[in-house]
């Protein structure tokens, strides 16, 4: 078993290290449009993390995600799945900023929606 960490990997730790990351846009979307209090901006190294780990454990929708492509717009079922997914990876990973961040996208992901329609989620890349 390891124990201790090697000061110079510390700082992976700590949310400030990412204050100035470019970031990436994960928000809702229904049939009425979207409001600025349904999205957030998350640091492009977090999600490349989680996105890793996603696919280190062969997880189906985290790993596809690596900011190649066009905004992607998840419909309500595969919003469940990433949800799933993202809990997974938030218990798996003894990470707090990632498990931080992990509650954040699930919070945005349960919020009720705002229209009549089934919302779903952009994931916009920079």
């Amino acid at each position: 078993m390891l124990v201790g960490m090697t000061p110079e990997y510390g700082d992976r730790f700590d949310a400030a290290t990412y204050a100035d990351d470019v970031r990436i846009r994960i928000f809702r979307v229904d049939r009425y449009g979207r409001s600025e209090h349904d999205e957030l901006w998350m640091p492009e190294r977090l999600w490349n993390r989680i996105r890793s780990i996603g696919q280190g454990y062969e997880l189906h929708l985290t790993p596809l995600f690596d900011g190649s492509t066009d905004p992607v717009f998840l419909n309500g079922t595969q919003v469940v799945e990433l949800e799933h997914e993202l809990t997974f990876i938030a218990r798996v990973v003894d990470d707090s900023v990632v498990s931080s961040w992990v509650e954040l996208l699930v919070r945005l992901f349960r919020k009720d929606s705002q229209g009549a329609s089934k919302d779903t989620v952009g994931i916009e890349f920079p």
